[in-house]
Parts: structure tokens; sequence; C-alpha cells
């Protein structure tokens, strides 16, 4: 594993990004689709889902 990757994978500095999206998208709603858009790139996924009660 390289310097600076979480065990995840993932490097601290887009750990960091993926923290900023979610606290920007906490004060503005508007923002989770990015989020969401965001956080499946980062799990090589190709679908997510947010659910809201």
């Amino acid at each position: 594993m390289e310097p600076g990757t979480a065990q995840t994978g993932r490097s601290a500095e887009e750990l960091s990004d993926l923290l900023h999206l979610i606290y920007g998208a906490a004060s503005d709603s508007q923002q989770w689709s990015a989020v969401l858009q965001a956080v499946i790139a980062s799990l090589k996924g190709r679908s997510g889902m947010l659910y809201t009660p």
C-alpha cells in the first residue's frame, strides 16, 4: 500500500474531498446528488441511492 493511502485503497485527498462534499450537502440539500455521484465513482459503482425517511 502506498503512503497516504487508507486501507480502502483511497488516498487521503480523495477521502477529504468526499468529506467536504458531505459536509457541504449537510447545509445545502441540493448538493446530495453530487455527493452520491462522487461516492459511486469512488467505489467504482454503477448506481447508488440515498434513503431519507
